[in-house]
């Protein structure tokens, strides 16, 4: 089965819903699940923070999943506009289980390639380890997930969501809102303003005169959003998707607006085997 809504990543949104919300219903499912998808996206955001220089981008997700629970997967964001590049490529592995009809626990690892450790506030973060956990009730669901992000810099960001599913047919709406907390350290060449507590304390009146790397510890609310995700069945494994979202970003040091309307619309296929 898929992973659970809304977890890890947000691009990972639009590829693993679909497997959910049209999963088979026969008692006797094909233990295995392959897809592939891809996205156009307004804006590439994470988080709330603004990651591809508030270009236009493209995404892809090639994934395979097994009803155990294990799955594995490979992505990438390529901006549209100028300068036009590939953001970063990323492989991951994870673990989904559902404990009890109305409770799942899922865990994940993944790696990410930056062209470049400039690129944006994560790009010098290649490895991230995240877990969560879903309450399902009826078509509601609440959740938690917890990212941490290893590299250069620590990182953590805490979520909670809550969401419903309704569906009609071949058609399926998916109403979410998540709110999302950050800690981490940054590196003040990569922050949209500059911190005024960037690098305190760190030269300790030693007098040396070697260069140091400012850095500013940011924490609290990263990101308040509204998300509908519409997602339409063309045929037998194939869907599509819109998604449409409202993002406020209350840190000025991460994006150079704080509030935005992002949406993104993508294709699915899936096959079971």
């Amino acid at each position: 089965m898929a992973s659970p809504f809304g977890r890890f990543a947000l691009f990972v949104l639009l590829f693993a819903v679909p497997s959910v919300v049209f999963a088979q219903t026969d008692d006797e499912e094909p233990p295995w699940s392959a897809s592939v998808g891809v996205r156009y996206l307004s804006r590439y955001t994470a988080y709330g923070i603004d990651l591809g220089n508030e270009q236009p981008a493209a995404g892809f997700s090639i994934g395979i999943d097994h009803q155990s629970g294990l799955s594995a997967s490979i992505g990438g964001i390529h901006t549209l506009e100028d300068p036009a590049e590939l953001q970063n490529w990323n492989v991951s592995a994870g673990y989904s289980l559902e404990v009890t009809e109305w409770m799942t626990i899922s865990a994940e690892y993944s790696h990410y390639s930056y062209v470049n450790d400039s690129t944006n506030v994560l790009a010098a973060l290649t490895n991230t380890i995240g877990v969560g956990l879903d309450l399902s009730v009826g078509p509601a669901s609440l959740g938690v997930s917890y990212d941490s992000y290893l590299g250069t810099n620590s990182a953590s960001y805490f979520s909670l969501d809550a969401s419903m599913f309704f569906s009609v047919g071949r058609f399926a709406v998916l109403p979410l809102v998540q709110a999302t907390f950050m800690s981490q350290t940054i590196e003040d060449r990569l922050l949209k303003t500059s911190g005024s507590s960037a690098g305190s304390g760190r030269s300790g009146g030693t007098g040396t005169t070697s260069t140091v790397t400012e850095v500013s510890p940011i924490t609290g609310l990263s990101s308040l959003s509204v998300h509908v995700v519409l997602l339409y069945r063309l045929m037998e494994g194939l869907s599509a998707s819109f998604h449409p979202y409202y993002l406020y970003s209350p840190k000025a040091e991460l994006s150079t607006s704080s509030s935005n309307f992002i949406w993104s619309a993508g294709l699915r296929y899936s096959l079971d085997f």
